[in-house]
């Protein structure tokens, strides 16, 4: 979420890392970049201008992005862009299968108008980002919720009572205030709604034939 009191240069550069580490294949990595109408032009230049210097390239050279996992997640791709600009984005940059060997696809930023529920119960995995254009604060904390996943969220914002008021609306395991990554081995790491430990262990079990337990 990016404020309307928001450092617009600072939020850009915290978001592409966010959302383009890893192209953008993390479960901390940011699906939807919710920002208020006011700023949103501007933040939404500078991020696609960003987006579009990015190298692409083998992760052992000079890059900024990587592959994606596999030939199947790379060829999914166009098909999910194609149903994000169908549900009413608008495709600003990228959107194709990188020419050439490798799994590569090309950092990608569709806009949207306003709030849409189309991310909202999908992870989009991918070095594709979402940016939504909304009214208000009270709008974007409530688009924030409006998804079954809660590990992590961000916040954008110069006011810190602010922030730390914010974050305690947000119903997310983990929120950064002002910053892009947040996973630190001093802190707990966790979420909430499906991404809490106790529903991830019960969706491993048939697997490994154990429950994990949590214990303090």
């Amino acid at each position: 979420m990016v404020l309307d009191d928001a450092d617009i240069e600072s939020a850009v550069d915290h978001a592409i890392a966010c959302k383009f580490r890893n192209a953008g294949q993390a479960c901390v990595a940011a699906n939807r970049i919710i920002v208020d109408r006011s700023l949103e032009p501007e933040f939404t230049k500078r991020f696609v201008e960003q987006t579009r210097a990015l190298k692409v390239g083998n992760g052992l050279e000079e890059v900024d992005v990587g592959p994606t996992i596999s030939p199947r997640q790379r060829d999914r791709l166009p098909e999910m862009v194609s149903d994000l600009v169908d549900s009413g984005g608008v495709l600003l940059t990228g959107g194709a299968v990188v020419d050439g060997p490798g799994n590569f696809f090309e950092p990608t930023v569709i806009r949207f108008d306003a709030p849409n529920d189309i991310v909202c119960s999908n992870e989009l995995f991918a070095p594709v980002a979402t940016i939504f254009s909304v009214d208000g604060v009270e709008a974007a904390i409530r688009f924030a919720n409006e998804t079954r996943y809660g590990l992590a969220a961000y916040l954008f914002t110069r006011d810190l009572s602010r922030a730390i008021s914010l974050a305690e609306r947000l119903e997310f395991g983990m929120v950064g205030g002002n910053r892009g990554m947040m996973a630190d081995p001093a802190a707990p790491f966790g979420g909430t709604k499906m991404v809490t430990f106790e529903l991830i262990a019960k969706a491993l079990a048939p697997a490994i034939g154990w429950i994990p337990m949590l214990s303090g």
